[in-house]
């Protein structure tokens, strides 16, 4: 009797097709489009006494069900066990329909594209299928993984760890050692008990394939590490007392020194109680490396500093007044990056500029000019930017269409415009580097609404062609016959006169008299703009049998 609620609970929330609030509904009706990630708006909230009434009403019941936050409580699955019979006794079990079979299939398939991460000459890939839950740490060569069946060589078994050290780790993340011209060696893994947020942090040599006798090792925490120097660690973890903020998280940061015990690491930056969470990392592109510190005032604004990074680690700090707390800074080479939340200077909120470190450094205000690499328009806003060895490529959204812009690094703080897309893709794109430091090749993953996903390898220097020109390295098999169906884009007027996106999905040759059932979904909220993606369960469930999908890009949340 679960099986329907443990079937919905798999089918990821786009392919639903409800939209969650009435307040998306209102904003697709009445609000404003923007494909910019919005700032939010804080709004003095004057309620009628209705509202007032409404708002007492809810406030009295606060709590009321709080049970159902125990997801393994027995009130909750005995509560979901009498849902699913109602649901079952008025529609039917659907566990014997041909369709139900084939959308459990499709949820349950095990076709998986081995994402991976290319340190040194190799490309390593964390995996997790149904005989290794808890998941494979391996690698293998570019062109081993061209194959249909790469060769690994596996580094760490987690769920083997767990099963010898006798606890449930999960595998979070780890954090590389690298130095210019050098091939990595080391890097701090971080493993949690069962999936908790708190890790510990163990030191784990690359060429010996084991954990480090005597090495770097962290206690439990909600712990930040960077590596400061190859015997050098900056770190923020649980020191005791006083250690951690409001929110859980490091208030300190301490230089921890290759052997001597964490108890006599040196505090070397704090924040207020108060703060989200403060941070001290170095950053490197190509020979050029940053140390920074930050602290997290709020969700979308810090303070920061930053120094160059030396073997002596005794540059001086220069705090970044200058800029908006809630800007982002970054590097590429000897460069600054600059994303803004907010106008500035007479540069829109959205905007991607860049200014020389060397004059921030000198002076810490932005003395030298700035060049601007991206502004938005009505229509036009800044989804992400990607860094390879020489240039950047700025991904943004025009009326929620992909573009990619190409920027050339010429030195001496010279940037030659590389070129742009004149249309947009109508399909998801997300760019990484494959090594930013030694070349200008990417990963490309791509997905669109009836083509399913691929990893490609592309080449930033080859500019605007860069994509046509992309290698495919895996590509997911199809999960519906997407013959004769169109992928398009429109327009819908709202009562302020508002033009509003949105994706339609259906037969060719459609004809619009209201005639074709369709589904319509919509989200708008914490800057999440919807592009297209594959859509296995709705195409097998919906699409093939005539119907129409309908994805509408609104703003609210």
């Amino acid at each position: 009797m679960t099986q329907l609620f443990s079937l919905a609970s798999r089918i990821p929330l786009r392919q639903l097709n409800f939209v969650k609030h009435r307040t998306e509904f209102r904003s697709f009706a009445s609000n404003k489009y923007s494909g910019a990630k919005q700032v939010p708006v804080v709004m003095a909230q004057t309620p009628s006494t209705a509202k007032a009434e409404l708002w007492a009403k809810w406030a009295a019941k606060d709590g009321e069900h709080a049970w159902l936050e125990e997801v393994e409580g027995e009130a909750a699955l005995s509560w979901v066990k009498e849902q699913n019979a109602k649901a079952v006794e008025t529609i039917g079990d659907p566990s014997s329909s041909e369709l139900y079979s084939r959308v459990l299939s499709i949820l349950d398939s095990k076709e998986k594209i081995p994402y991976v991460r290319k340190i040194g000459d190799l490309l390593y890939n964390f995996w997790q299928d149904a005989s290794n839950p808890r998941g494979l740490w391996r690698r293998t060569t570019l062109e081993n993984y061209r194959s249909a069946e790469p060769e690994w060589e596996l580094l760490l078994d987690v769920d083997a760890l767990g099963k010898a050290e006798g606890v449930s780790w999960v595998w979070k993340s780890h954090s590389l050692f690298s130095e210019d011209g050098v091939s990595p060696s080391r890097t701090m893994i971080n493993l949690s008990r069962g999936g908790a947020d708190a890790t510990v942090a163990r030191e784990y040599d690359l060429e010996l394939k084991a954990f480090v006798d005597g090495g770097f090792q962290l206690p439990e925490a909600k712990s930040r590490v960077s590596w400061q120097s190859r015997d050098v660690l900056l770190v923020g973890t649980d020191f005791g007392e006083g250690s951690l903020t409001d929110s859980g998280y490091p208030r300190i940061v301490k230089e921890w020194r290759r052997g001597t015990p964490l108890e006599e690491a040196v505090q070397v930056f704090e924040g207020e109680a108060t703060d989200v969470a403060v941070n001290g990392y170095v950053a490197r592109h190509g020979p050029h490396k940053y140390e920074w510190r930050t602290r997290s005032i709020g969700f979308y604004s810090s303070t920061k500093q930053v120094r160059v990074a030396t073997e002596s680690a005794d540059g001086e700090w220069v705090a970044l007044t200058d800029l908006p707390e809630d800007a982002d800074a970054s590097q590429f080479a000897d460069q600054m990056l600059i994303s803004l939340r907010t106008e500035w200077r007479g540069h829109a909120a959205g905007s991607l500029l860049v200014t020389p470190m060397a004059s921030v450094m000198a002076s810490g205000a932005m003395a030298a000019p700035l060049q601007v690499l991206f502004a938005p328009t009505d229509r036009c806003s800044l989804d992400n930017y990607t860094v390879t060895k020489g240039y950047i490529v700025v991904k943004m959204l025009d009326n929620v269409l992909s573009k990619l812009q190409y920027w050339r690094y010429a030195g001496e703080g010279m940037w030659e415009d590389a070129g742009a897309d004149a249309e947009g893709i109508m399909s998801g794109i997300s760019l990484a580097a494959v090594d930013a430091d030694n070349s200008d090749q990417m990963w490309v993953i791509t997905s669109g609404f009836v083509e399913p996903s691929a990893l490609n390898l592309g080449d930033a220097s080859a500019g605007v062609g860069s994509v046509a020109a992309m290698e495919v390295l895996k590509a997911l098999p199809a999960q519906f016959d997407a013959t004769g169906l169109k992928v398009a884009q429109g327009e819908a007027t709202s009562a302020d006169g508002t033009k509003v996106p949105y994706f339609s999905i259906h037969r060719e040759g459609l004809v619009m008299d209201g005639s074709t059932p369709t589904l319509l979904y919509g989200y708008g909220g914490f800057e999440i703009s919807l592009l297209p993606s594959y859509q296995g369960v709705t195409g097998a469930a919906w699409l093939e049998k005539g119907g129409c999908y309908v994805m509408a890009n609104i703003r609210g949340g």
